[in-house]
């Protein structure tokens, strides 16, 4: 009787203790997101999830990483562990996504990198410095516009980036210019420019011209990027900006696209059909690095020579 006493005493113990740790976790992760008032501060829950995975997961709790409050976050949920010796903090962490917000005329770009609660200062994982855009945040994609995808640069989120149309009131070709719109088959270019010396309107501009847009880019020995999806641009002595770009795999059913292109920093450089957008370049000295080109977008119809092409192989 006594033995079994002793264990029933020790299980009461280690019941206890294991309680203890799992509240010490949701106490840290409850202050960690008790802040509120920004996109970045605010957790889409309160409440730790104690039955999550110790990994990393990118679900969020209202998503497309939506606050009670309405603003977007960077941060997606609160996940929570117990190691085996009862203590939960090794696995008690913050879930961030790969976004993009703009939040008090900042935009800021947040990695899909996991954040120790131990190490959790209110933020997600910045990637990349912040950008101030000159005339605040963009107000026609809500409170705090945010995108996914990270390859659209980051001033696509300011007001100075949103389209203008054909008769708006300007007083320089600054005036006129913004992102690409999407329609019904992909992006749209606006090609404006200033009547200054009439109207002080917008009126309809040429769009840019690349004389070898598309055009093969006199490369060979492609086809490791048959089956690989993500673009690349590639240097290329035969296109008369050096550069050429390469997609395969879901883009094409046999071969890969490949056509000259040129550097941009913004979608109004760009021919109709593509967007300004950040590509993983080769440089001449082998190095890689993520910077902008025009991209086609393989949905938008009519875009030969835009093809897929095996003589590239």
């Amino acid at each position: 009787m006594a033995k079994a006493a002793q264990v029933l005493a020790i299980a009461l113990v280690l019941t206890l203790l294991a309680a203890a740790g799992l509240a010490g976790c949701g106490a840290q992760a409850a202050s960690a997101t008790g802040a509120t008032g920004t996109a970045a501060d605010v957790a889409p829950s309160d409440v730790p999830d104690t039955n999550a995975s110790p990994m990393p997961t990118e679900t969020a709790d209202r998503g497309a990483g939506e606050t009670s409050d309405g603003t977007v976050a960077a941060e997606t949920g609160i996940g929570t562990g117990t190691g085996a010796n009862g203590d939960a903090e090794p696995y008690c962490h913050h879930d961030c996504v790969s976004m993009r917000v703009c939040q008090d005329g900042v935009v800021k770009t947040y990695s899909n990198v996991p954040v120790p609660c131990k190490f959790w200062t209110g933020e997600c994982t910045l990637d990349g410095p912040a950008l101030p855009c000159q005339k605040g945040c963009r107000t026609d994609m809500g409170a705090n516009p945010s995108f996914y995808d990270i390859s659209l640069p980051a001033q696509n989120l300011c007001a100075e980036a949103v389209a203008k149309a054909v008769g708006s009131p300007c007083q320089g070709d600054a005036d006129c210019l913004g992102a690409a719109q999407w329609g019904k088959y992909g992006p749209v270019n606006m090609y404006l420019a200033c009547d200054t010396s009439a109207t002080g309107l917008c009126v309809a501009a040429p769009p840019p011209v690349v004389a070898d847009w598309g055009e093969t880019c006199g490369l060979k020995g492609l086809a490791k990027y048959v089956s690989y999806t993500p673009a690349n641009i590639l240097p290329a002595p035969g296109c008369q900006s050096g550069l050429c770009f390469v997609q395969g795999g879901y883009t094409c059913s046999v071969g890969v696209r490949a056509g000259c292109t040129k550097a941009c920093a913004h979608d109004w450089e760009c021919p109709q059909g593509a967007l300004c957008k950040s590509v993983a370049t080769v440089l001449q000295s082998g190095n890689v690095e993520e910077l902008l080109h025009c991209v086609p977008v393989a949905s938008t119809p009519g875009l030969a020579p835009w093809y897929c092409r095996t003589d590239v192989l």
